[in-house]
């Protein structure tokens, strides 16, 4: 598996993952300009502050794990933090299939990617190099932002629903 690359399972139950699905579903259908080709989106930010919430807190505890594994993310002497979060459900038989990283001229304080997979399913998220993190209920994955981890999602084969959660690691700036 690439370095740099992290995945956590059973960081949300089985329930967890549904009462999100659930909730976050219904902003979907009142935000009828958030939509792509592929999937629908909210950010989570703007929709429910309180799982908002406790998805920074849940962030902040797995990133803890991520800088265990990795201990140089903290020579970098900038501060840090999960700045933003985005549900999305990908419709049958769509993936983000586009080759990307989350690091550009537009997002360029962006240093770590966190997805967390709500539904289960067999496909996941490929990185250029050929490894691929499988879709599991619950799981949480951290990699780079940057093009050293350029990634696309797979099509479910199963042609089922896919329920994500993918937030950003921003540098962050103090006035």
């Amino acid at each position: 598996m690439d370095k740099f690359i992290f995945y956590k399972d059973n960081v949300l139950s089985d329930n967890e993952c549904d009462d999100i699905i659930k909730a976050l579903n219904k902003s979907l259908t009142s935000l009828k300009n958030h939509q792509y080709r592929e999937y629908e989106y909210c950010d989570i930010e703007n929709t429910d502050l309180s799982l908002m919430k406790k998805i920074v807190l849940l962030s902040n505890s797995i990133i803890k794990d991520y800088i265990k594994e990795y201990p140089e993310l903290n020579l970098t002497g900038d501060q840090f933090a999960l700045t933003s979060c985005r549900f999305k459900k990908f419709k049958k038989d769509k993936s983000f299939k586009t080759w990307h990283s989350e690091h550009c001229k537009e997002f360029s304080t962006r240093i770590l990617n966190i997805m967390y997979y709500l539904s289960d399913h067999n496909c996941g998220t490929e990185f250029f190099d050929g490894s691929v993190i499988n879709s599991v209920k619950g799981r949480a994955i951290i990699f780079p932002s940057y093009f050293t981890h350029t990634h696309r999602g797979q099509v479910c084969p199963d042609k089922k629903i896919r329920y994500l959660l993918t937030g950003y690691f921003n540098f962050i700036w103090f006035v």
